[in-house]
């Protein structure tokens, strides 16, 4: 569509023979869609999409690739709050890796909105995360809720509450969430279907 009195462009295909006709032209091997040109170059393409797909094929895959944690900052719903939470760097103190480096757990710090609109910072701890939660979410009062452990879904403290001072005051492995029934030698999938 056009306004009255502008042009409207359309594209129509035509056969190069008949745009260089129309431009009093005879078609050239030189030009840039002339087969002898296109022909050599669209099979050289081929031959690149072969190779690009044996690549990908044959490289590693795994099955098991977690993204590595980030510092992240959630906000309560009525955004009196905020927590940011600072990844930390003990992977050899999750599950299945025991040979990797120790060091410091994941902190947490906990903000609250001041009168003036601004944040004061109130505390800030070390969390029972080796590396970092999965996920953690603020309530309206303050409280800190993690979920899980980085890269060890199902194990340890799966879920665990914080005052808003930083005071730890629940904590639930799944066992204590679940019957010993529902809890199986998979419960890291089923675990993970849960909560994702």
């Amino acid at each position: 569509m056009t306004k009255p009195g502008e042009r409207l462009a359309v594209f129509h295909p035509i056969s190069r023979v008949d745009l260089a006709a129309r431009h009093a032209k005879v078609p050239s091997d030189d030009d840039a869609i002339a087969p002898a040109r296109l022909l050599p170059m669209l099979a050289a393409m081929k031959y690149l999409i072969v190779i690009l797909t044996f690549a990908l094929a044959l490289s590693p895959a795994s099955a098991d690739d977690w993204p590595g944690p980030q510092t992240k900052e959630v906000f309560s719903a009525s955004r009196d709050y905020f927590v940011r939470v600072t990844p930390g760097n003990s992977i050899g103190d999750t599950q299945g890796f025991a040979g990797a480096a120790r060091g410091a757990y994941a902190t947490a710090e906990f903000y609250r909105r001041k009168t003036d609109r601004s944040y004061e910072l109130r505390a800030e701890i070390t969390l029972t995360n080796p590396v970092a939660p999965v996920d953690f979410v603020v309530a309206n009062d303050g409280q800190l809720i993690t979920l899980d452990n980085w890269h060890n879904l199902g194990y340890g403290k799966v879920v665990v509450v914080y005052a808003p001072d930083g005071t730890q005051t629940k904590s639930y492995a799944l066992n204590e969430l679940f019957l010993d029934t529902e809890v199986d030698a998979d419960a890291e999938a089923a675990w993970a279907a849960e909560i994702h």
